[in-house]
């Protein structure tokens, strides 16, 4: 392996698309002139025409811009009017009655800057953007153009106007110019930078010359000596790229009118202001992560590139925080000797803490470096080193892992499946009967009388079976298995994936109506996105793994070919690579290297951060009705109590304990529980069950229901009776009663019976342990 210089700073690639290209610095993304941008600009200006001269005849504009527009307009070229254009088009843009087709317009804007260096070169192009920064086009509001509308000039710190298209348009134009300026030839640089030194006029064009011209430090250090006033947030936006040196940062941080608050740190001048500054900003850095709730993993990863001691040391002092795990472990690949003596110094510093997880993986992924560096260390850190990890079970290797765990489908480029839709297709309503051997003779002679009368009507007294399958699913499902329709069908697949109770009978019924049950559900298993397709694919799925390929096939033909070719696609697809169009966002702040391991079944050691972050992921599509089906492969792999207490770690990083309303957004969370949780989650969660609604958190306390029903052991249906049963709040108590009604009726049971059944009813030997204090009182 080649040796790291662990001093010099190297950017990640990740940044250069937010990045403010310096001349001289780190390339930006490549700058590719549109060869259509001065006739799109041509179609602007002409859409524009009517709202443009009524500007310029307006009596309150001001007389320079009119006079520059009017000559530009005419074919004298003119940087100020090329402004002017340009400014009033980002104004119109928000006149556009179409939302989509107004965001449209004014994010292509920036083709005002490649037009502008076609036609005119460079240097006018820089001119034109500082005279952009000029203008103000007023009069434009949220209810429309204003009788009043005029141009004037901007002044630098007034507060901007509440619909100001133009200085989102002199963002786009201004970082297009500024990168082409840091890619230009040395002439065509210095002819650019000359033209704008006469564009130096007021505040508003030297912010604009000093971002554009970042290498003039002259012009940025009197720019922030002598800022006017607080500048906006867009102001703010373009004069920190426009810092050159630590001393113009620390200038501007002792300017009590210049807010550089945590919020300020977004990506785009985070990058740029490091790439100028330097080391020197890892503890503003980590300021602005201490105190913000925005942007947390960018500004740790910033200081995971930065490569000194400070910068490490900064990551290791947060390891109990979200993202800084991840941090840790990139800053340990970009400076392995760095990484193992400070990783040792803090695994000495904090025993069997967060560091000496992260020294025994770094440990074994640099043996060689371990073995070279380990006789300089100190005697207490070459102890660490030596018995890293302790406390902590060792991680799997990602061969021991699941692929599903190592490499999931969301992780990988064009393995997301969009199934196709066949409209038109009916289920057949052709009922019909099919008996075993023997079958029709002993239910013909059966003591259930339901039993006899569908083996003396047949199909007609299918619809009474069906009335009482569906009252009573535990015990009257089985008067189904002759019988056959789209109803039925449709009943039996809502079984097959909601009622594991029932599945001897149900996948009875399957193995006997092969082919009648294809053609029934295809319709459904081809029609539109829910939950009666869902169940349908499972239930053709199911029949095409059980020896029936062949009926499913024949049955899809039945409907025309599309279908066939349809219902093929479909079973070829590994149901793992059906995800949503959008994946659930996971909030910055769940950190799965902060929630406890999750450990394999076969003793094979615990799962590495990153594959528990993917169990997250699968949480987050996971929905009440249907769990995604990757977690099967999860709970076949994995340690159930290990799975249980990390849904509960999760379900405590997301607060749920002390909030109030509803669960929103994160429902999953409590979903989660239901998927994963055990005994010990039902004793955590049943107390705060009955709490929540008096803090305002009725929903959630209904939501902490299901997953009680979810999870479905004695215990949990036990707490969920005594919620039932005596709960203080009439509308949690009735939810509850709802739930233990639906949960009888599925298995044929009275409430009463179930409770009784289950031993819910406080019936039967128990043993109670009583503590007594020292006046033998309990």
């Amino acid at each position: 392996m080649p040796e790291i210089d662990e001093d010099a700073f190297v950017m990640p690639d990740a940044w250069r698309a937010h990045l403010h290209p310096c001349r001289g610095g780190a390339p930006g993304p490549p700058v590719e002139p549109d060869p259509g941008a001065a006739e799109a600009v041509r179609g602007f200006t002409e859409e524009a025409r009517d709202a443009l001269h009524h500007l310029l005849d307006a009596e309150q504009s001001h007389r320079d811009l009119v006079e520059s527009a009017r000559a530009h307009l005419d074919g004298a070229p003119d940087p100020r009017g090329a402004g002017v254009i340009a400014a009033v088009v980002a104004a119109e843009s928000g006149m556009i009655d179409d939302i989509f087709a107004s965001v449209d317009r004014l994010g292509a804007t920036w083709k005002f800057a490649d037009a502008w260096i076609a036609e005119h070169g460079l240097g006018f192009a820089a001119a034109a953007t500082a005279e952009l920064g000029r203008v103000i086009v007023d009069g434009y509001t949220y209810r429309g153009r204003q009788p009043w509308r005029h141009l004037r000039a901007y002044r630098p710190g007034e507060e901007e106007p509440p619909v100001d298209k133009v200085r989102h348009c002199l963002h786009l134009v201004a970082k297009r110019v500024r990168a082409s300026l840091a890619a230009a030839g040395e002439r065509d640089y210095r002819e650019a930078v000359e033209a704008l030194a006469h564009c130096r006029r007021d505040g508003a064009q030297r912010l604009i010359a000093s971002y554009l011209a970042p290498t003039r430090l002259d012009w940025s250090d009197e720019l922030c000596a002598s800022l006017p006033g607080e500048p906006s947030h867009g102001e703010l936006m373009l004069l920190l790229p426009a810092i050159g040196s630590l001393e113009q940062l620390e200038l501007l941080e002792r300017l009590d009118h210049v807010d550089l608050s945590p919020r300020t740190w977004t990506p785009d001048p985070l990058y740029t202001v490091v790439e100028a500054v330097g080391s020197a900003m890892a503890p503003r850095i980590a300021a602005a992560y201490d105190d913000g709730d925005h942007f947390i993993a960018q500004q740790a990863q910033v200081l995971a590139a930065l490569p000194t001691d400070e910068a490490f040391g900064l990551l290791l002092a947060r390891l109990d925080k979200p993202q800084m795990h991840a941090a840790v472990q990139e800053a340990a690949r970009r400076f392995p000797a760095r990484a193992l003596r400070l990783l040792g110094d803090a695994a000495v510093q904090r025993t069997a803490s967060y560091a000496t997880r992260l020294l025994r993986r770094h440990v074994r992924a640099h043996p060689a470096l371990t073995a070279a560096l380990l006789p300089g260390l100190p005697a207490d850190v070459r102890r660490a080193v030596e018995t890293a990890g302790e406390g902590w079970a060792e991680e799997a290797p990602p061969e021991a892992l699941p692929l599903l765990l190592a490499d999931p489908p969301w992780t990988r480029e064009g393995v997301h499946v969009k199934f196709m839709i066949v409209r038109g297709l009916k289920a057949p309503n052709e009922p019909e009967t099919a008996w075993e051997p023997g079958e029709w003779e002993e239910w013909s002679s059966s003591q259930n009388v339901m039993k006899r009368v569908i083996a003396n009507d047949g199909t007609d007294a299918l619809p009474a079976a069906l009335e009482l399958a569906l009252s009573e699913p535990a015990t009257a499902t089985e008067l189904l298995l002759p019988l056959c329709d789209a109803r039925v069908a449709a009943l039996m697949a809502e079984s097959l994936d909601r009622r594991p109770w029932l599945h001897p009978v149900v996948e009875g019924w399957f193995q006997r109506h092969a082919f009648a049950a294809a053609r029934a559900l295809i319709p459904a298993a081809l029609g539109k996105a829910g939950r009666q397709r869902r169940e349908a694919e499972a239930a053709l799925r199911f029949l095409a793994s059980n020896g029936h390929r062949d009926d499913v096939t024949d049955a899809a033909r039945a409907h025309r070919s599309k279908a066939a070719a349809a219902l093929e696609a479909l079973l070829a697809t590994n149901v793992l690579n059906v995800l949503p169009e959008t994946m659930p966002e996971i909030d910055p702040f769940v950190d799965p290297h902060l929630l406890p391991q999750v450990f394999l079944r076969d003793g094979r050691g615990a799962l590495p951060g990153e594959a528990a972050g993917h169990i997250i992921t699968m949480l987050a599509l996971s929905k009440p009705d249907h769990a995604y089906p990757g977690i099967d492969v999860v709970k076949e792999t994995c340690d159930p109590a290990s799975l249980a207490a990390f849904a509960w770690g999760l379900f405590e990083q997301y607060g749920f304990a002390g909030r109030s309303g509803g669960p929103g957004d994160d429902a999953w969370v409590l979903n989660a529980l239901g998927l994963l949780g055990d005994n010990d989650t039902v004793r955590r969660l049943a107390p705060l069950i009955r709490t929540w609604p008096g803090a305002g958190g009725h929903h959630l306390a209904v939501a902490g229901l299901d997953a009680l029903v979810a999870i479905g052991t004695d215990i949990a249906l036990t707490h969920l009776n005594g919620i039932a049963r005596n709960v203080r709040y009439k509308g949690l108590k009735a939810k509850a009663q709802q739930r233990i009604a639906a949960l009888a009726a599925d298995r044929g049971l009275s409430p009463e019976r179930l409770v009784r059944d289950l031993g819910l009813d406080g019936t039967g030997p128990r043993r109670f342990t009583v503590g007594l204090d020292e006046r033998l009182k309990p």
